[in-house]
């Protein structure tokens, strides 16, 4: 097997000076140039991470404060919706009060129209009433009163269809039954 040698060896020529390698100084201020630049990268990589990370740090405690917020809105929410469900309690309540006003003023009124109707000599043993129908039954002393009655509720806006059923004479006086409708929308309508 044959072996060559392909790299020749330097020889060295005894007159010639030995080459040695030459540091270029252009080639030295581009190296400067290059360290110089991976300086000025590294320190702007620095402060951008810095910077990121105050700015990160910033928006961490906006994100919290909007949160607390959030939940500031979410509590006051709640708190509304609890007293809108009590007002709308309330009002039911001022209407179930209101009715049973209006339920209540439609007996007084109408004992107090019969009260100012009522002539002399003259009582009620029982009165009934059941929607709007009103029947009465009472005595008197002469046959007059319960006809004055009867004249007095027809005359009412407040009383209509007044019949006079039943009038019985005995040896102390009269026993007699009436019955009428009262018409409570005579209240509410002003006079005249």
């Amino acid at each position: 097997m044959i072996k060559i040698n392909l790299l020749a060896e330097r020889r060295v020529t005894p007159g010639k000076p030995r080459r040695t390698p030459k540091i270029e100084v252009g080639a030295s201020a581009e190296n400067l140039l290059y360290g110089a630049i991976l300086v000025l990268a590294i320190v702007f990589c620095g402060y951008k991470w810095w910077s990121l990370s105050t700015e990160m740090t910033q928006v961490a405690a906006q994100l919290d404060a909007a949160n607390q917020e959030v939940e500031r809105v979410r509590e006051g929410l709640r708190i509304i919706a609890e007293l809108e469900a009590k007002k709308a309690l309330i009002e039911r309540q001022v209407n179930i009060i209101s009715q049973l006003k209006r339920a209540r003023t439609l007996p007084v009124s109408l004992m107090n129209e019969v009260n100012a109707n009522l002539p002399d000599f003259l009582w009620l043993h029982s009165m009934a009433e059941n929607k709007n129908q009103v029947s009465f039954s009472g005595r008197a002393t002469t046959s007059n009163a319960p006809a004055n009655l009867y004249n007095h509720l027809a005359k009412s806006p407040f009383f209509a269809d007044v019949t006079l059923n039943q009038i019985t004479k005995d040896a102390t006086g009269v026993n007699f039954s009436l019955s009428c409708t009262f018409t409570p929308d005579a209240l509410a309508a002003p006079p005249g």
